[in-house]
Parts: C-alpha cells; sequence; structure tokens
C-alpha cells in the first residue's frame, strides 16, 4: 500500500511512570504539532494511575507491567495502534512543533527506508562532527551522536530510543523491543534497529525533527549513590546481553578490556565506592553473557518471566 505520509498515517507512543507534571509538558507540546498524529497511545505504569484529559484518538492505558520494563510496555503500544508508522518519544522529551512533520518529510523523501529518527537536544552531550552518527562498531561499541546537525538525513544503523518511528509491519516482524533487557532496560533501542538491519530495513536520522529532553531522572532526584550501583548493574549485565547477540566474537576482549579500564579509574581516584562499581560491572557483564545463553534464543516474552527480570 502506498502511503501519502500524513497525520493519519502515524500513531505516537510515549510510555511513563510516576511522572506526571513532565507527561504534562510533552504531551502539550505533542498536541501542538503542525501535522497532528493520527493516534497517540499513552501506556502508563505509574502506581497512582490517573487519566489525563485527552484529545480525540488519543489514549492512555494503566499497565502495571511496564514497571522496569520499557520493553514491554513500548510493546503493548505498538498492539493498541493501527496507523503504519509508530513514533516514539520519551515521556521526558519536549518535541517542537514541526517534529512529525520533518519525520513525514524524511519518509516522503525516503520511501524505501523503514524508519527515522531525530535530533535530541540535551545539555548533558554535544554533537561531534568528527564523529559518526548512529552507528554502531565492529567490537560492539555504540555512537549515538545524534545532538546535532550533519547536514542532511543520514543514514544509520540505530535510531535514539526517545526520538524514534518505524513501519509497523516491520516492528511486527522482528517480535517488537525485546523484554530480555531489563532493570534500566540499557541497549533495547539498538537492539532492536540492528534486528531490523539484519532484515535488510534501512534506517534514517532526520536532525530537523527536534526533541529537548528534559532528563528527569536528575530534574526529579530519581538518581542518588546507591542507585549508581543499580545503573552499573543494568548497564553491565544489558551490554554483555547485547554483545553476546550481536558480536559474540567480540565480547571476551570487550569484557576484558572494560573491566580493566574501570578499575584503573578506580584506583586511581582510591574511591571504595569506583572500586565497588567496578567490581559490579565486570560480574553483572557476565551475567549478561549467561542470561543471553539461557533466554536470547527463546521467543520474545516466552520462558520464565519473574525469574529472567532477576538476571
Amino acid at each position: 500500500m502506498s502511503l501519502s505520509f500524513e497525520g493519519r498515517d502515524f500513531a505516537v507512543v510515549i510510555i511513563t511512570r510516576n511522572r506526571p507534571s513532565i507527561l504534562e509538558q510533552c504531551l502539550s507540546a505533542l498536541s501542538q504539532q503542525t501535522l497532528p498524529p493520527g493516534q497517540v497511545i499513552i501506556v502508563d505504569s505509574s502506581e497512582n494511575f490517573s487519566r489525563s484529559p485527552l484529545r480525540p484518538n488519543w489514549q492512555h492505558i494503566h499497565f502495571p507491567a511496564g514497571r522496569q520494563q520499557m520493553p514491554l510496555a513500548r510493546n503493548r503500544g505498538i498492539e493498541l495502534t493501527s496507523a503504519p508508522i509508530v513514533a516514539f518519544i520519551d515521556d521526558d522529551c519536549i518535541v517542537s512543533q514541526d517534529w512529525l512533520e520533518r519525520l513525514a518529510e524524511a519518509y516522503r523523501q525516503r520511501p524505501d527506508f523503514c524508519g527515522f529518527g531525530g535530533l535530541i537536544q540535551d545539555a548533558r552531550w554535544q554533537f561531534d562532527p568528527k564523529q559518526p552518527v548512529g552507528q554502531v562498531g565492529p567490537n560492539g561499541k555504540v555512537i549515538s551522536n545524534f545532538f546535532g546537525d550533519p547536514g542532511d538525513l543520514t543514514e544509520v544503523q540505530f535510531l535514539p530510543g526517545g526520538n524514534m518511528s518505524f513501519r509497523r509491519d516491520k516492528l511486527l516482524a522482528v517480535g517488537g523491543f525485546d523484554p530480555n533487557y531489563v532493570a534500566t532496560n540499557h541497549r533495547e533501542d539498538p537492539d532492536l534497529c540492528l534486528r531490523i538491519g539484519k532484515t535488510g530495513g534501512r534506517l534514517g536520522y532526520q536532525p530537523k525533527a527536534h526533541a529537548l529532553h528534559l532528563n528527569a531522572r536528575n530534574r526529579l532526584g530519581e538518581l542518588s549513590r546507591w542507585h549508581e550501583f543499580y545503573l552499573r548493574y543494568s548497564f553491565g549485565r544489558n551490554e554483555g546481553f547485547f554483545l553476546a547477540r550481536h558480536f559474540p566474537l567480540a565480547t571476551p576482549a570487550r569484557w576484558i578490556r572494560d573491566t580493566f579500564q574501570q578499575g584503573q579509574r578506580a584506583w586511581r581516584s582510591r574511591s571504595l565506592v569506583d572500586g565497588v562499581c567496578t567490581g559490579i560491572h565486570a560480574l553483572s557483564f557476565g551475567l549478561g553473557l549467561l542470561s543471553y545463553l539461557i533466554w536470547g534464543r527463546h521467543k520474545h516474552g516466552s520462558g520464565l518471566r519473574k525469574l529472567r527480570c532477576l538476571f
């Protein structure tokens, strides 16, 4: 079916949890689009769920299973869409008024592509013109660099999780997002994109589709010192799983190198916390390899989910 890439051809999925004030800002920006989307699906995992006032064709559902499981929440959003293109923005992203219009332009310009993502403005990160955009190296090193304009539409290997879109049939063909990425769900988005790439799907970066990232974890005080240990566990475990799936030959060398580099930093800082973090990362990385061997070849969402969520 030939698409005209009008607003009705797009559904927007937003997943959220316990951030009502941030979500309100996100929805306010989305409601002012020059090209209004045909559908908006809000998948809410909040403990104290309260349905937001909605426009026609906007749906706000409660999904308790999405707690610390962004892939499951995103997949639930996909299930509820009917539009041929599904876009995802994070609940702490404020999109520009022409955000969806710019994505539609990209699909019209390159109808052979099956997905496009846009620029992320975040005070913590700066665009590096010397670095590629949205690429994964042969050793599994992920280079995002979605923070500036390289000058034109750019073909990439993966898209930014807070500002991305795909043809719905491609999402369904690869089984959607993989809930094997646990805790903070680190690497769920490049994993999906690489799986789409393996089927021949092409992805592009449209820097004119702009989103401001509010970084809610810092603004709302969601991060604390104990949470540093949790983050190291999540990054290590999911990195190990990601590498074992897509770059198995490079995995042992990455494990040794990353642990050695972090150990060096901990030694120089003489910090007990850094030393503990190094140990957590090394152990969780190995746990990610083990998790892939146990769960990685299973159909997404199958198996003993409660046990899997532990590691």
